[in-house]
């Protein structure tokens, strides 16, 4: 089994329609496979956000009669041309209301997932703190320590699937001094590291994706963090650090042109 096949069991699971065959079979491909683990757990837990968050309302009893007058008008397609003419003006009644009701639905998800994108920005947010903090206790900032753009930029590239522009001295003060990668969200994600003065500066980098960069700072459990967008990726930059030198710090980052 590959990857591209897991992820699709992934969703069959999730919507509990997998058979206990197909079953043991992702099951055995996820304990070899980290990435479609992460990705396993990242969509059991925006199931049970949008579980969480989004409003549940039981289908009325009406709405049951007609769908099970449809199912039963496409049975007596399959039995007769004269059935299926029926069958079809049926169908043609019952879809204006379902149409009226997509809309709605649609409305109503769209609502939803544009609270989830609000809740997914302060949930990376405090992803990316933990694992600041994870990584400055844990005394592992740095998996390849140069300040030489030349050496980190390479090493990023063969770990990872993008590579992000690299400035060694992007602001007066703060310099490179090492790069790591990091799982966030079950992607792996390029963390430059930079040093101002004693304070250490995470700066996580990705494509441009999903949850939108903001021009709002936040600050959570002590730490600070300023996020820019731009070179097509998203710049979120984690410390101690005052937010007077993250922000232009993420800004002129964000200016960095390829290499």
């Amino acid at each position: 089994m590959n990857c591209g096949e897991a992820e699709t069991l992934i969703a069959t699971r999730l919507d509990g329609e997998l058979d206990p065959v197909r079953s043991r079979a992702l099951d055995a491909h996820l304990a070899a496979c980290t990435s479609c683990t992460a990705e396993l757990a990242s969509l059991t837990d925006l199931v049970a956000r949008v579980a969480a968050a989004a409003p549940y309302h039981r289908a009325p009893a009406q709405l049951r009669l007609d769908v099970d007058r449809m199912l039963a008008d496409g049975v007596l397609a399959r039995q007769g041309t004269g059935a299926w003419f029926g069958a079809m003006q049926g169908r043609r009644a019952f879809a204006g209301g379902a149409l009226a009701g997509a809309a709605t639905l649609a409305v109503g998800w769209l609502g939803v997932t544009g609270w989830l994108a609000h809740r997914e920005d302060g949930d990376l947010a405090r992803t990316l703190v933990e694992a600041h903090v994870r990584a400055t206790l844990g005394d592992h900032l740095v998996a390849v320590v140069s300040s030489d753009q030349h050496t980190v930029k390479p090493w990023l590239s063969a770990r990872l699937d993008y590579s992000p522009p690299i400035d060694e001295s992007p602001i007066e003060g703060v310099t490179l001094v090492g790069a790591r990668i990091e799982a966030i969200g079950g992607q792996r994600v390029a963390t430059l590291v930079y040093r101002y003065r004693a304070h250490a500066i995470d700066v996580f980098v990705r494509p441009t994706g999903s949850v939108a960069t903001s021009d709002a700072a936040q600050t959570i459990r002590g730490f600070n963090i300023a996020e820019a967008s731009g070179a097509g990726m998203e710049w979120r930059a984690v410390s101690d650090a005052s937010l007077q030198i993250l922000r232009p710090l993420v800004d002129k980052l964000a200016q960095t042109a390829p290499h």
